[in-house]
């Protein structure tokens, strides 16, 4: 491969101690392997790189399964801070997806665009290991249809927590109808920052048991997802009427271009947004009969709330029949007219 052998030249010449950051553009002239060739570090040793950017490449796999050294290899992305893949259009596999790359792994910034053959990112097992993500930006992706999915089929007793991931931001991905496939309980416990748009088979965001580890939840926008029924659902051995959903740091909400959304939460339990300042956006959702299958506890003084339905903003203290009351308008208008 020309461009790795230029590049071992050129780095050669270079103090590498110094060296935190390395971007790859541009090798299109991929050999029968089809792999990022990681054999470079061997020869070229980087003990400092913190981050390291691929794209516009024409690589199959990042951080491949089948090397003569991956435990010694592994230590390269032991060092890494951020990694950033971006327009690499035969992209099969990061490699995060396989337990000998992350077991130690300290990346803290991940972000993924326009990569149209990569299906997954991580596995069960492997997500469990990404302690220090802070970071996950994934875009424009038509492949991908789970961000994380079951190691086996019983998956379902454990508990994957992401103990550091602060934002979250899912843009464009057509195929992608769930951040997990398995059963086991998602954990965002300092996740601040939601934003997920056009993602056209998501049917729901979080489940009741992960929305409820939302407690340092900011703010959240959600827009153009076609199939979105609600951003919460419900489950039959979760939901209890007696047992509340709370985001007491709930700064802004904002819901738009939803044509199927039919409820925030789906689920009985109480939903308490107690942060004391809060604004709820809701536009273009014309299938939205109510906010919460239960009852919506909002700040009590109006000075502190900021609710806007289609540009409007509404005083009243009950969200639920503000929306309501919203479809209903609708639903006498469209009649109407028809």
């Amino acid at each position: 491969m020309e461009g790795v052998k230029m590049l071992e030249k050129v780095l050669l010449h270079l103090d590498n101690q110094n060296i935190k950051y390395l971007k790859l553009q541009g090798f299109d002239d991929i050999d029968e392997s089809d792999a990022f060739p990681l054999e470079f570090f061997s020869k070229v040793p980087l003990p400092n790189i913190e981050m390291l950017a691929v794209v516009d490449s024409a690589f199959k796999e990042i951080f491949p399964s089948k090397l003569p050294d991956t435990e010694n290899y592994a230590k390269i992305l032991s060092r890494l801070k951020k990694l950033e893949l971006r327009n690499l259009h035969k992209l099969e596999s990061t490699g995060l997806e396989l337990l000998t790359w992350v077991a130690s792994s300290n990346l803290a910034w991940l972000e993924v665009e326009c990569c149209a053959s990569l299906k997954l990112l991580f596995t069960s097992s492997t997500a469990k290991y990404l302690v220090q993500l802070q970071h996950l930006y994934i875009s424009n992706c038509e492949a991908l249809q789970s961000v994380i999915v079951a190691y086996q089929l019983h998956d379902d007793d454990d508990v994957i927590t992401f103990q550091e991931l602060k934002e979250l931001s899912l843009s464009k991905l057509p195929k992608l109808e769930n951040f997990y496939t398995g059963k086991s309980t998602l954990n965002f416990p300092v996740l601040k920052d939601v934003m997920v748009t056009e993602c056209n088979r998501m049917e729901h965001l979080f489940t009741f048991s992960t929305a409820k580890s939302l407690k340092l939840l900011n703010k959240m926008e959600i827009s153009k997802c076609e199939s979105l029924k609600s951003i919460v659902v419900a489950t039959e051995e979760v939901d209890k009427p007696r047992e509340n959903l709370a985001f007491p740091n709930l700064e802004k909400l904002s819901l738009s271009q939803l044509p199927k959304l039919e409820s925030f939460f789906a689920g009985n339990s109480t939903l308490k947004i107690q942060k004391n300042w809060v604004e709820v956006w809701i536009s273009e959702c014309s299938s939205m009969k109510t906010f919460s299958q239960g009852d919506v506890e909002l700040p009590n003084h109006q000075n502190l709330r900021r609710v806007y339905i289609d540009g409007v903003r509404f005083s009243e203290d009950n969200l639920n029949a503000i929306v309501s009351q919203k479809f209903e308008n609708r639903s006498k208008e469209a009649a109407l007219m028809s």
